[in-house]
């Protein structure tokens, strides 16, 4: 079993879209092949059904540049990955501020295992449950 997340699996998905002209043409044969590079059915169903999700998936969609201000909530590996969300259209911009905003209540730069998680709730927010929305880790002050 690979170490890859949900959202690794949505890009792998806008990449294998790209290579075939911004469609996912053949989602049964895309599944099969990311199940053949170790993920599980589970997770590639998921991101499948996130993938789905994105109507407004464009493949290198013109994006912003991130100020500096912003990348300095993200660790290095957690800026490429939001970039390459955000230019497959996976990420909207007010998914991408959410992002930003989660990002900034740390003290540290929000490293990748964090950003995924975080990404994964943004995109599928529609489903995301309050517990998970108010999680911020290390925080014992927090009271329910």
């Amino acid at each position: 079993m690979r170490d890859d997340t949900i959202i690794d699996i949505v890009v792998m998905l806008a990449e294998i879209a790209d290579s075939s002209g911004g469609v996912l043409a053949d989602p049964r044969s895309a599944r099969k092949k990311i199940i053949k590079k170790g993920h599980s059915p589970k997770q590639v169903d998921r991101a499948l059904s996130l993938f789905r999700k994105k109507s407004n998936f464009r493949v290198k969609k013109p994006h912003r540049v991130f100020s500096e201000h912003e990348l300095s909530f993200l660790s290095p590996e957690s800026a490429k990955m939001l970039s390459s969300l955000v230019r497959y259209g996976i990420l909207s911009d007010e998914q991408v501020e959410l992002i930003f905003i989660r990002a900034s209540l740390d003290e540290e730069k929000l490293n990748l295992d964090e950003f995924r998680r975080v990404a994964e709730m943004v995109i599928d927010i529609d489903n995301l449950k309050v517990s998970e929305a108010a999680f911020v880790e290390g925080d014992e002050d927090i009271v329910n």
